[in-house]
């Protein structure tokens, strides 16, 4: 009769067992990325986990984001009309800079996967911005979205950036450190002077 194993050895296997993920998600606020992600292999195989971030996030991961910022302004026709323009100077054109990308979420299999990009898009009009979803593009077939090259590198990075935020590469919020968009107030005397 085999004899069974111990809590501690269970553990001591699951540790020497390589568990691959694919980040399936992501967004930015304040600070914190929200993500979720799919088991691929080891334990837990097929699971899917949505996590709240609770470290702030790096420069690298914001500057990633950033860089999807180009593909809804594309993907909107930002761009009609124009004189041939290549992809590096439509990132540093100024209407690029209307859109803002703060989060992704992928769909499909490995071998269908398609991104979905979700931010938002200054109105001049209003002076704010509108909420913005791309409709679904293809990153590994023959998709009829232009830059799709483009967008799958970027897109990888991104990913790649959230798994390292998963993995510890981010700043723990420090408790005693007010959050900056909170006002403290220290007198009542703004609200005594203030007219009505």
């Amino acid at each position: 009769m085999a004899k069974k194993k111990g809590l501690s050895a269970l553990l001591t296997d699951a540790k020497k067992e390589e568990i691959k993920i694919a980040i399936t998600g992501a967004t930015i606020k304040d600070d914190l990325c929200n993500y979720s992600f799919d088991i691929l292999s080891g334990t837990g195989t097929g699971d899917n986990h949505a996590v709240k971030g609770s470290g702030l996030i790096d420069e690298d991961l914001r500057e990633a984001f950033n860089d999807l910022n180009v593909h809804p302004a594309a993907i909107d026709d930002s761009f009609k009309g124009m004189k041939a323009i290549g992809f590096d100077e439509m990132k540093l054109h100024e209407r690029a800079t209307l859109y803002m990308v703060d989060g992704f979420k992928i769909t499909g299999s490995e071998e269908d996967e398609a991104i979905i990009l979700l931010g938002s898009k200054h109105v001049s009009a209003s002076g704010e911005r509108m909420k913005l979803t791309t409709p679904r593009i293809p990153l590994n077939s023959m998709p009829s979205y232009k830059w799709a090259k483009q967008l799958k590198k970027v897109a990888d990075a991104v990913r790649e950036e959230v798994e390292l935020y998963k993995g510890g590469k981010c700043t723990a919020p420090d408790p005693d450190e007010t959050d900056p968009k909170q006002l403290n107030i220290e007198s009542n005397e703004s609200f005594e002077a203030a007219k009505v």
